[in-house]
């Protein structure tokens, strides 16, 4: 199981520049567990809370690792490769209920 920065495998390490672009092949290759958050499912309050440019380049690391077969149902065929996409909210609240974000983000 891994904590994941979904940006870190489009840009790299930022203190370093070093690449981490080969995680998304590692991760599938070990059928590790990959939990990474994004803070909404609308780039303006993404982008507001972690910074310009932020929630396209998590939505195409998402899509890397779906690539990789994370996130899709395999119909059955073996271990499936599971990545939770989870919600941190910005501000002195709690989040709302599990059922009604699923229904936003999906």
């Amino acid at each position: 199981m891994a904590r994941h920065n979904l940006t870190v495998t489009i840009d790299g390490n930022p203190q370093t520049g070093e690449s981490k672009r080969y995680l998304r092949e590692f991760f599938a290759r070990h059928r590790v567990e990959v939990i990474s958050s994004l803070p909404c499912y609308q780039e303006f309050f993404t982008d507001k809370q972690r910074g310009n440019g932020v929630f396209k380049k998590s939505i195409e690391s998402l899509r890397l690792l779906n690539d990789q077969g994370y996130g899709k149902s395999n119909n059955g065929e073996g271990a499936e490769l599971t990545l939770n996409l989870v919600y941190n909210p910005a501000g002195a609240f709690l989040p709302a209920s599990q059922e009604g974000l699923e229904r936003q983000f999906k």
